[in-house]
């Protein structure tokens, strides 16, 4: 009976989809459910998107059971519109009471939050009011539950104190100095008050009106609480165009923490809650970079490590075309001046961020950014994002509302806007502005939806779930309305009606769930800020009772935990807002919902994480500063990606005074730092012994130290490596060789080839086995000539004197590539030392040494932007293998072997200058990477080409030259972009496999292999970050520095940032390992040497 019973509720189910049945998700028309509102616009000549900046804004959704019924109800704000509540009827019908219930309103509303704020056990409305000069009245509106069968309120904003009138984005209830009742932080913006894109110093002194506010609930009056501004003393001044604001345990210290996500440049702020009712704003502590136009945000468990990740939206587009219309030339400068005095701001790039929170370091939490690496940071004008399992499978998943009215961001209506509005008088200006509204652009955008595939992998599944609809969608909110055990999700649109998408993952993949409810104390009856942690199977789950998140939403009380297949919760761990705890465990889901109560909860005993840390800190051994002149490659070639320019410090280690302890070598830069020579102490501490005047002169690109004429001591040899001046320079580029006297005193010696290198890689190998190291330079670049094969070359040592012996021996080095980096190896055991050889655009080179000839072979379809280039037995096979470090996957720039991004050069314009121009794939298609300005910059001829932003958004990379402009010119392609290890089959042969995603958060400059926890396994130490890419990229800089533990088959398991104790900071180029006495130093560009110790007693 059962079976025929499971195929009969099935087929009804899929009878009533006018979807495909094997979508997740189904939208449910008003006309089904009941639900018709719509947040109507009209433009008038007072408001507009020209005279009011937050005109298509948007509406939230707040969510309740405002009837105590069992079943959630939903309220929609409205600008123009009065808001509406719908009471829920059961089977997803709903009923509108909005002038009955006492709600109808009369002002421009924008958040919601359901909030029982006199706690009598019902919940309450409060709603966030915008304001403008042309609005009557801006006063933040509270409506008390009245406690009818059919919900009715009385508004009371005055009563309690609440009745602020700014203009306030969003209120969030939370309890913020742990009284045991419900504070209110309200987030505030100020678009209008001046240009939000002008450049100026932030006043953040509490007096701009756009700083939020916090309210403390303080006295109780006739029965309710009564608020008091205490946002002064509290540490709430700093100013910030508020769109998204949510509140979480960012540091798991038991205190609620606020992050504002901040529209235009204002910075965002992330307030640290001090425990003593201040808070500090943290943010350029914790994160290196934010969004620029922080939409919405919402904060929760991604990766199931126990700490609390955030994902802010922005509004870099996905599309092709539609970036190319967004996306003017970018400013490195203007970037640049942004982050320095007087200004200061946080550094801010276009698109979604994606924070994964590594843990604390001296009580700050450290996030690194990778939205790019999840796949997540594009969904165009988006403004709710909601972070929650969707389908039940124990991953959180990812929805993103999209749209606006009138696309403002269109470059060419940009453009044809200011020239417009500069002349005639003020009526002429405002009736041209009327006008304009009409001709701005509009164009609906999908909703997205990513499935978590865990190891940080999203799928975008938005066509496959359902949720791709076409729309203006603002403010999302999620939540049970059938009581059925998966969420459903409901959605306010401008101009069109509210979306409700029916969730069928109880049908779909039969995965279980459990809810769970709060019933907490007097003072907080609904729980807020209680914290969740399930343990189901090998996996923690967590999860937090902060209902405001996203955008203008409010989510309901109860929290949905997806079990998958499983059926038994194993151990629940309930932690409430004052630390009290509660644990359960062998919970059966088949109870559907779990009530916990703070009357059950007993007085915790807090236990402090105490991480046994690999590395630890240890000031006081170097002091070393890197400078770098300020040199901007852009500049000269507005079309290059990364500049060329920041290649040091180059740095080399070895005992140069001959008392058994490794010293140290520091390449200087041009008009910056000296080289510098230190000599290591006993104690592991360095002392700066002597100078290498090159900074005059030379940029250092690689410096090595060898014996150079056998005498048993170490010798010095090194090249510059810039582009900042002609390669015909003798010294810039001259390779120079200091010969050691033995003590560490350096002298220069004149007998030394004659040649001209750029180069960022020297080594040494015996190639000829006359037991002496002749010498191997690579070529990294030649100067204004990007990408055009440098010369590599190889110096033969003839009884300590240097021969060029490329031609004779490697003639095929002269186009060799654009060499990164190279290792002696010997790959197939035969005795005679081979090179692996990596660099930009090339693939994995091996020059095989054939008894003193070498010969070249590449790894096909292995191109990459490869960095570094490592030698280790990984797998205890006898064979050493690579370890090869890349771009990463943290990038705008994505490629695999079908679809490699694409490199075009040559002196298109016959200017003498060659012209790099790049693609890469967009939708299946090979588009310029280029946006128009940069385009225009590099090849002139182009601006009567594409004369506005479309003609150049529908381009592809093939209809950018004629067959006759492409003659003659270079092409190369990359297909790899993954750090990987090279596996050595022993027979000349190498597989690569790419390393864990926390090897892909940042290109790897630096590669330390080594047995670091004395298991008997090859770890690995990665060290990377890049800084000077072109501005819409921005800096590349999530890596804090990475351990991977290896398990002696070529398999690596990342270490924790708390585990491994290392948290690098800045542009990181190279780190040395002394291995005699476990300090590991760490080099930057532009930036202090930063120094650590290996913890010895690790493995015990």
């Amino acid at each position: 009976m059962r079976p025929i019973l499971t195929i009969l509720i099935c087929l009804l189910f899929l009878s009533g989809c006018k979807t495909e049945p094997n979508k997740l998700f189904e939208k449910l028309s008003g006309s089904e459910t009941g639900v018709d509102f719509i947040n109507k616009l009209e433009a008038n000549e007072d408001l507009n998107a020209f005279t009011f900046t937050n005109f298509y804004n948007g509406g939230g959704v707040g969510i309740g059971d405002f009837n105590n019924d069992g079943l959630d109800d939903v309220f929609f704000t409205g600008n123009q519109v009065s808001c509406e509540l719908y009471m829920n009827k059961g089977e997803l019908r709903f009923e509108k009471i909005t002038k009955a219930a006492g709600l109808t309103t009369d002002r421009w509303c924008n958040g919601v939050s359901a909030v029982d704020i006199n706690n009598d056990g019902w919940d309450d409305i409060y709603i966030s009011v915008a304001y403008h000069p042309s609005m009557t009245d801006t006063h933040n509106l509270l409506y008390i539950n009245q406690k009818t069968p059919v919900p009715t309120f009385k508004e009371a904003a005055a009563a309690y104190g609440l009745d602020y009138a700014g203009y306030t984005t969003q209120a969030v209830f939370f309890d913020y100095d742990i009284d045991g009742d419900l504070d209110v932080f309200l987030l505030n913006t100020s678009p209008d008050t001046q240009n939000p894109s002008y450049l100026r110093p932030a006043i953040n002194d509490g007096s701009h009106p756009s700083t939020s506010k916090l309210f403390q609930n303080y006295s109780i009056t006739d029965g309710h609480p009564i608020y008091k501004d205490v946002s002064k003393e509290a540490g709430i001044i700093y100013e910030g165009l508020g769109l998204g604001v949510v509140v979480s345990d960012y540091n798991n210290d038991s205190w609620p923490d606020i992050y504002c996500s901040n529209d235009f440049l204002s910075s965002d702020v992330l307030y640290l809650n001090k425990g003593n009712g201040t808070f500090e704003n943290i943010i350029k502590k914790a994160m290196p970079h934010t969004a620029l136009s922080g939409m919405g945000i919402d904060a929760a468990d991604i990766n199931q490590d126990g700490k609390v990740d955030i994902f802010q939206l922005d509004m870099l587009p996905e599309d092709n075309a539609r970036q190319k219309q967004m996306l003017g030339k970018p400013d490195y400068d203007k970037k640049q001046m942004s982050i320095n005095t007087p200004y200061n701001y946080e550094l801010q790039y276009m698109r979604n961020m994606l924070q994964v929170n590594l843990g604390n370091e001296n009580g700050i939490p450290q996030f690194s950014e990778n939205g790019l690496l999840a796949g997540i940071a594009k969904t165009d004008w988006s403004w709710s994002t909601l972070l929650c399992d969707f389908d039940n499978d124990r991953l959180k998943d990812v929805f993103v509302s999209n749209g606006y009215r009138k696309n403002v961001t269109d470059l060419d209506f940009i453009s044809y806007f200011r020239n417009k509005d500069m002349f005639g008088s003020d009526k002429a200006r405002a009736e041209n502005r009327k006008d304009l509204i009409e001709k701005v652009p509009e164009i609906p955008l999908k909703n997205y939806a990513y499935q978590n595939k865990g190891n940080l992998a999203f799928e975008d599944v938005s066509e496959k779930w359902g949720l791709n609809e076409l729309s203006y969608a603002n403010g999302a909110a999620y939540t049970d309305l059938d009581n059925d055990g998966d969420l459903d999700l409901i959605v306010n649109n401008v101009d069109s009606e509210a979306s409700i998408f029916r969730n069928s993952s109880e049908l779909q993949n039969q995965n279980r769930s459990l809810t769970i409810d709060f019933e907490g104390n007097i003072n907080n009856k609904s729980g807020i800020g209680a914290r969740v942690e399930a343990w189901v199977g090998d996996e923690q789950l967590l999860f937090e009772n902060y209902p405001v998140r996203g955008y203008l939403s409010s989510m309901p009380h109860p929290i949905v935990i997806g079990l998958g297949k499983n059926k038994i919760i194993d151990s629940l761990l309930i932690t409430w807002p004052d630390g009290k705890v509660q644990e359960k465990y062998a919970i059966d889901s088949k109870i559907g919902k779990l009530t916990v109560k703070y009357r059950e909860a007993t007085q915790s005993k807090k236990l402090i994480d105490r991480f046994n840390k690999l590395f630890q800190v240890s000031n006081g051994l170097l002091d070393f500063e890197h400078k770098e002149f300020n040199y901007v490659d852009f500049n000269q070639t507005a079309t290059l990606h990364k500049m060329l320019s920041k290649p040091g410090p180059a740095v080399a280690k070895a005992d140069i005074n001959g008392d058994g302890i490794e010293d140290l070598a520091i390449g200087g830069s041009f008009r910056g730092s000296e080289t510098q020579i230190f000599t290591q102490d006993k104690t592991g501490k360095f002392k700066k012994v002597s100078e290498i005047p090159t900074s005059k002169n030379m940029e250092l690109g690689a410096i090595h130290f060898f014996d150079a004429d056998k005498d048993g001591d170490q010798d010095l040899i090194f090249a510059g490596g810039s582009c900042e001046r002609p390669l015909n320079v003798s010294e810039a580029f001259q390779p120079q060789l200091w010969l050691n006297s033995g003590k560490g005193n350096f002298t220069s010696t004149k007998d030394f080839p004659s040649i001209h290198v750029s180069s960022h890689t020297i080594t040494t190998l015996d190639i000829d086995n006359d037991n002496d190291l002749d010498i191997f330079i690579g070529g990294r670049v030649i100067p204004n000539e990007y990408p055009n094969e440098p010369q590599s070359y190889i110096l033969r040592n003839d009884g300590g004197k240097f021969i060029d012996a490329t031609a004779q021996l490697a003639p095929f080095l002269n186009k060799l590539g654009m060499v990164c980096d190279a290792k002696a190896i010997d790959i197939d055991k035969d005795g005679y030392k081979d090179l692996a050889i990596v660099g930009e655009w090339m693939p994995l080179t091996i020059l095989k040494n054939n008894k003193g000839r070498l010969t070249l072979s590449h790894k096909e379809k292995t191109e990459g932007w490869w960095n570094a280039v490592e030698v280790a037995d990984l797998n205890k096979d006898g064979f050493d293998d690579l370890i090869l470090g890349n771009e990463g996957l943290n990038s705008f720039y994505k490629a695999n072997a079908e679809h490699p991004i694409v490199l075009l050069a040559k002196d298109f314009d016959n200017n003498n200058r060659i012209d790099p121009i790049m693609g890469q794939y967009n939708n299946g298609q090979l588009v310029p990477v280029h946006p128009r300005e940069n385009l225009n910059l590099q090849i002139n001829a182009f601006r009567k080409r594409f004369t506005n932003f479309k003609d150049y958004s529908g381009v592809l990379f093939k209809d950018l030259f004629s067959e006759n402009d492409k003659k003659g010119a270079m092409q190369k392609d990359v297909y790899e972009l993954s750090s990987c290890v090279a596996m050595n089959d022993g027979k000349g042969s190498f597989q690569l496999v790419p390393l864990p995603w926390q090897a892909q958060q940042s290109p790897v400059f630096s590669i330390i292999p080594e047995d670091y926890n004395h298991d008997g396994n090859i770890d690995l130490l990665l060290g990377g970050n890049f800084f000077a890419n072109e501005a819409h990229q921005g800096r590349q800089d999530a890596s804090r520095g990475t351990i991977l533990l290896g398990n002696g088959k070529g398999g690596f398991q990342p270490m924790t940032f708390e585990q491994s104790g290392l948290n690098f900071s800045g542009d990181i180029r190279t780190c040395l390992f002394f291995k005699s006495n476990g300090i590991l130093q760490v080099f930057a560009n532009s930036g202090r040497a930063q120094s650590y110790i290996l913890n010895l007693d690790f493995h015990k």
